[in-house]
């Protein structure tokens, strides 16, 4: 499959199994099954992407240098968030971008490394499980006010980090940083649930654009999911820096390619089944792990 003039994108490999036997039972003529069968060896048949995806059977240890996003074709989705930059989750209501969001969330706070979280969540529900997690620097934040005012708190932290990094030149990132450093820092995630919502408040728009250009070098990152995430809307300066993103269920062509620039994410038809663009990689079709009851 073809998307769009960005790449190639990996087709389910339950329809490439099913196009090779089609194609290989009309070449065998009558009575062919069997021939086909021969004709196909085991090694190009793709394997399936379970629907079912348990994250504890991915994971021993958790880190934020090698978070599990998914399971593949060819194996299981990893990414070290340094490398990963800013995170754009997209996808309908039910179809799995809360839970991909949450199942991060997860494994940020139990990462082995020490990570400042801070939670945005207007509903309150996606990441209402981790309230009373001790990494969190704030109470979950549920209103536009408290929005506005912890972001003004996040550009204060980007200047103290940028004035600590001064004291080192040549230092372009957290890890440089602490190497050389007396004082720490440790890494900042911010994960917000719903994130669109909130862009038609220019306000928060304004200070959004100044920690998405300019936060990951100080060791601050954003993880931001939303059902609605629309080209008219999103200013191309925090876009360019949403550098993986992924997409769940879209209701429709032009929502689908606000993240992905191409329309197949429409076409998904399986829970927590995304389509994502990773830094340096061609598009993926992959299958969001869930946390269960862990």
């Amino acid at each position: 499959a073809v998307c769009g003039d960005v790449g190639p994108v990996m087709r389910d490999p339950y329809m490439t199994k099913v196009d090779e036997l089609i194609r290989m039972l009309i070449a065998a003529g009558p009575g062919g099954a069997q021939k086909a069968t021969e004709m196909l060896p085991a090694e190009n048949i793709a394997p399936m992407l379970p629907e079912h995806v348990p994250l504890r059977s991915l994971v021993d240890t958790c880190s934020y240098h090698d978070l599990v996003l998914g399971v593949s074709a060819a194996g299981v989705v990893r990414g070290d968030l340094g490398d990963l930059v800013h995170i754009a989750i997209g996808g309908s209501s039910g179809w799995g971008k809360s839970v991909f969001l949450r199942m991060l969330a997860y494994q940020l706070a139990l990462s082995i490394e020490h990570i400042d979280l801070v939670l945005l969540d207007l509903e309150n529900t996606t990441l209402s499980p981790f309230a009373k997690c001790d990494r969190l620097l704030y109470p979950i934040i549920d209103s536009e006010r408290d929005t506005v005012s912890v972001f003004d708190d996040l550009l204060d932290e980007l200047n103290r980090r940028r004035e600590l990094f001064r004291q080192h030149p040549g230092v372009d990132s957290l890890q440089q940083y602490n190497a050389l450093a007396d004082e720490k820092i440790s890494p900042l995630v911010l994960l917000g649930d719903e994130i669109t919502a909130l862009l038609a408040d220019k306000k928060v728009e304004a200070k959004l654009r100044t920690l998405a250009l300019r936060a990951r070098k100080y060791g601050m990152w954003l993880v931001l999911a939303g059902q609605d995430w629309r080209a008219v809307s999103l200013d191309p300066a925090i876009r360019n820096q949403l550098s993986c993103c992924v997409q769940f269920k879209a209701k429709s062509g032009p929502q689908s390619r606000v993240l992905l620039e191409c329309s197949d994410a429409r076409d998904l038809t399986v829970k927590g089944r995304a389509l994502a663009w990773l830094p340096g990689r061609e598009m993926i079709e992959m299958q969001s792990p869930i946390i269960g009851h862990q």
